[in-house]
């Protein structure tokens, strides 16, 4: 993982992107995260958007996360009406109780790769954005 970092901060891309494929068929789960994390921020970078978005996605369903195989407006619908009553179920009382996440917390790579995610969409359709942003509220 040193090795993929240093070679993605002096530009030197598809090192960085080799040194991750090999690392992540034996990585732990920590760093297979860092790795991922790291492998979309290069495809990111290297304007491979789509990319970029399915090793995020890959990653979130390695964790656990159901992610929508369809954007279209009716996925979008349904996703944005249960996350309004997923919220609408708890008072901000409850809401100011919940407790932070550690950095070892599965919970916590989920939100950053979610963060990822919703960053990217900026730069496809409105409806991948509103998808992502929607399941980062629930998570």
């Amino acid at each position: 993982l040193t090795h993929a970092k240093s070679a993605a901060l002096n530009g030197v891309v598809n090192e960085a992107k080799v040194a991750i494929n090999k690392l992540l068929p034996y990585a732990n789960a920590i760093d297979k995260m860092a790795a991922l994390s790291l492998k979309s921020s290069i495809l990111a970078s290297s304007r491979q958007i789509q990319e970029a978005l399915a090793t995020i996605v890959g990653a979130l369903s390695d964790l656990g996360e159901t992610i929508p195989q369809t954007y279209d407006e009716e996925t979008r619908e349904e996703l944005f009406a249960l996350t309004l009553q997923t919220i609408s179920q708890h008072s901000i009382s409850e809401v100011s109780e919940f407790k932070l996440v550690s950095s070892e917390d599965a919970a916590a790579a989920i939100i950053h790769f979610y963060y990822l995610a919703i960053q990217l969409s900026h730069l496809l359709h409105p409806n991948v954005l509103i998808i992502f942003a929607c399941k980062s509220v629930m998570a």
